[in-house]
């Protein structure tokens, strides 16, 4: 669609290039089109919004944060990102904040996604200056446990096998251990991150393969993807108690990207 620039994308059209189920394609289309990358013409009808405006967030988002009080940080895909680890800019900044937390009145055309976290901690982000402002933002190691321990926010297995894979020189795996260590999901999102390099047969850091394994002793497996989107089958990766349910060569396809 990128390269032949069609004037709509239908529905029909999508299930027939992706071969996959009508309510999946439906449901894909409609996140793209929430996300920026495509603008909703009429019923199962889309224009596509690639390069020239598609996940270019309206001026004004970075100078909305910089005057917020309320305790927030930019995160997943979006602090991805600007840290260098993946190429894909979400449509709207997502921005982490307690539960509970209003958006102002004013931001209704201000393209930021509140995430309400209930262990919400600013533990692990640092202040750096974004697009001329002032922005906290999660660091590289707590990018990547917030991301693999909620990977649908991260553009799913794909976009966080992206992201471990830039990131293997350059996070301090100590420092995501300790991070993941105060995190609720954090052995959960190690044990994503290990299966993934694992599938992508990388080097996994000793600091990561510990807290993986820790986390994994007595626990059920899970799936690397979600099973409502890639399946329920796929063989369990040991030790890690991760079911491998995408293709290992999609993943490596499009961490080549």
């Amino acid at each position: 669609m990128e390269i032949e620039r069609p004037k709509a994308i239908g529905v029909d059209r999508a299930v027939v290039a992706l071969d996959w189920p009508r309510p999946q394609v439906r449901r894909v289309l409609s996140q793209l089109a929430s996300k920026g990358w495509l603008q909703r013409t009429r019923r199962g009808s889309y224009e596509p919004l690639f390069a020239e405006t598609g996940g270019i967030a309206v001026p004004g988002a970075w100078a909305a944060l910089t005057e917020w009080r309320v305790p927030h940080y930019v995160a997943f895909a979006s602090a991805a990102y600007e840290l260098g680890l993946t190429p894909d800019r979400p449509g709207e900044v997502q921005v982490c904040v307690r539960v509970g937390t209003s958006r102002p009145k004013a931001w209704q055309s201000v393209r930021l996604r509140l995430i309400p976290l209930r262990t919400f901690s600013i533990d692990g982000t640092d202040e750096r200056d974004l697009h001329g402002y002032p922005i906290r933002v999660s660091n590289v190691e707590k990018t990547l446990v917030d991301s693999a321990a909620v990977p649908a926010r991260a553009g799913g297995p794909f976009g966080l096998a992206r992201m471990v894979t830039r990131a293997i020189g350059a996070a301090d795996w100590s420092e995501f251990a300790r991070l993941a260590a105060s995190t609720a999901n954090g052995g959960p999102a190690a044990r994503r991150l290990a299966a993934l390099l694992d599938v992508l047969e990388e080097q996994i850091p000793s600091e990561l393969q510990q807290v993986a394994e820790a986390s994994a002793r007595d626990t059920s497996p899970f799936f690397l993807g979600s099973g409502e989107v890639h399946g329920r089958r796929g063989g369990e990766l040991r030790p890690w108690g991760v079911v491998v349910n995408v293709s290992p060569e999609g993943l490596r396809e499009e961490v080549q990207r």
